[in-house]
């Protein structure tokens, strides 16, 4: 919590966030379904995952701060798989880059931790759907 706690966020609020981005409470639950349920949080991965915001997206930590209040549970996300996995698939298929792919993460901040393309033919997951993009 303490790396969160340094972009400005409250004890309470980071420990919120953490416990949002591991499976933690309702909405932590709802977001991650079975995949992260109650996972004791791990700072490597919060830390990769801040590290990924400021130097694969080139996020200040103002637009960070603003992320996380929107998606607490990017700090849970893979980075591999979900985070870069995600931005590639922006820069590919939507041709998204530098500051327009950083505009677009900034309005919808979830589509980091989409994992589910149903195209057309819903999975029920639709809280992590590219069918939202």
């Amino acid at each position: 919590m303490q790396h969160v706690q340094q972009l400005g966020f409250d004890e309470a609020d980071a420990e919120r966030f953490v416990q949002r981005a591991f499976g933690w409470g309702p909405k932590g639950r709802a977001y991650w379904r079975h995949e992260k349920a109650e996972q004791t949080p791990n700072v490597q991965q919060i830390q990769a995952a801040l590290r990924f915001l400021t130097q694969q997206l080139g996020m200040a930590d103002e637009q960070i701060v603003k992320l996380i209040k929107a998606f607490p549970e990017v700090l849970g996300c893979d980075v591999e798989q979900q985070l870069q996995g995600n931005v590639n698939k922006l820069g590919e298929e939507w041709r998204l880059q530098g500051d327009v792919l950083q505009r677009a993460v900034l309005r919808n901040p979830a589509v980091l931790g989409y994992t589910v393309d149903c195209e057309g033919n819903c999975a029920g997951e639709c809280n992590r759907c590219w069918a939202r993009f």
